[in-house]
């Protein structure tokens, strides 16, 4: 579970410390509140050392004012933890509080997010984006003709959507973020003379050597940036995919169990529920032959053979989502049939790497299982 998102009732009790940094807020005082397109005020209440958390009040709009509380770093604490830090925050029955959103993921080492797109499908998404960087230029966007590396996928529309993406270029992008400006730049002898003292050689080269000597203490003060090993444990040459199932607070509340009762209508439910429901159920993977034999009268028509290559070459261009797609529209109501006879034209992976639907369900249930127990 990576992002966990809880409703509080409008007449929730909050915990003294919260009490007072929103009527601090309330009367007009400096605080670190903001506003948000759906909420009246946002704080981060880390800082008031409270929990790692954001707490949202006052939902815009018609209908009960709800507050919402969003945790910070979900993959990173167990659910005993999350309830810890809503302790913290509000006074009531925790787990009676309805979630609102959660994110569900498994991580999915050698597997490409390219091998994902060539062999997942997801039934009843009809919805797909790509989003990367084309090989021939790595300033391009995706769209745009070539072969292209496809860093991130969407199928389904948000809140409720299927996401794979590379989770290395992830922790890349928050490396670079996080530690940028690490060391000021260096002073630039020519331009800074000229700013600061004119034409005297002797002035110019004092001056220099102050500002230097400065910018040295401070990058011996500030000490080596950190790798991305040390940020994040891992080498920018691993290759491991994040597939991620985010669920909505309109479709929490309708996912139900053969008894027909909702799976997630609270945090109890939550956890007593997690592990046995299968969030990746939609999702297939294939993998056929590595190259379609040749037709010699026993193995494919000529027509089919034609037809599999194209719908091959398809796969390869768009990804199998898109491929079959285009299949259910022109087979007038006979696409799986079309599908079926198809199949020995899926293309395979050729190194060997690669994942079923069993095995991405057993990683995910094994590492929830471990996350609620802890």
């Amino acid at each position: 579970m990576d992002w966990l998102e809880v409703r509080l009732p409008q007449l929730v009790t909050f915990r003294p410390r919260v009490t007072e940094a929103i009527a601090a807020y309330r009367d007009g005082g400096r605080s670190p509140f903001r506003t948000s397109p759906n909420y009246a005020a946002v704080v981060d209440l880390r800082p008031f050392d409270i929990a790692d958390a954001f707490l949202h009040l006052s939902k815009k709009g018609r209908g009960e004012q709800t507050h919402k509380v969003q945790m910070i770093g979900t993959g990173q604490f167990s659910m005993r933890e999350h309830l810890a830090h809503l302790e913290s925050i509000v006074d009531t029955d925790l787990l009676a509080l309805q979630p609102m959103r959660t994110d569900l993921t498994v991580d999915l080492p050698a597997v490409t997010v390219d091998w994902v797109l060539n062999h997942a499908a997801v039934e009843k998404k009809r919805f797909i984006a790509e989003l990367g960087k084309a090989e021939r230029a790595a300033s391009v966007d995706y769209m745009t003709l070539g072969r292209r590396h496809v860093e991130t996928i969407y199928c389904g529309k948000r809140p409720n959507c299927f996401r794979v993406y590379d989770k290395i270029a992830e922790r890349m992008a928050a490396w670079a973020r996080e530690f940028r400006g690490w060391h000021p730049p260096e002073p630039r002898f020519p331009d800074w003379c000229k700013r600061m003292a004119g034409d005297d050689p002797e002035s110019v080269r004092a001056h220099f050597l102050i500002a230097h000597d400065a910018w040295e203490r401070k990058v011996a003060a500030q000490g080596p940036k950190p790798t991305f090993r040390q940020f994040c444990g891992m080498d920018e040459s691993d290759v491991l995919t994040r597939f991620e199932r985010q669920i909505g607070a309109q479709q929490v509340g309708k996912i139900a169990g053969r008894d027909k009762r909702p799976l997630f209508g609270s945090l109890r439910d939550l956890r007593a529920n997690l592990a046995d429901f299968n969030p990746f159920e939609a999702v297939s993977f294939m993998a056929g032959q590595r190259e379609p034999a040749l037709p010699d009268g026993s193995n494919y028509s000529g027509v089919v053979y034609m037809a599999g290559l194209e719908f091959r070459r398809r796969v390869l261009a768009d990804g199998r989502q898109r491929a079959e797609a285009w299949v259910h529209s022109i087979a007038n109501g006979h696409g799986k049939k079309l599908l079926r006879d198809l199949a020995p034209f899926y293309p395979s992976s050729t190194d060997g790497a690669g994942i079923s639907a069993s095995e991405l369900y057993e990683r995910y249930r094994d590492a929830i299982t471990k996350q609620l127990a802890a």
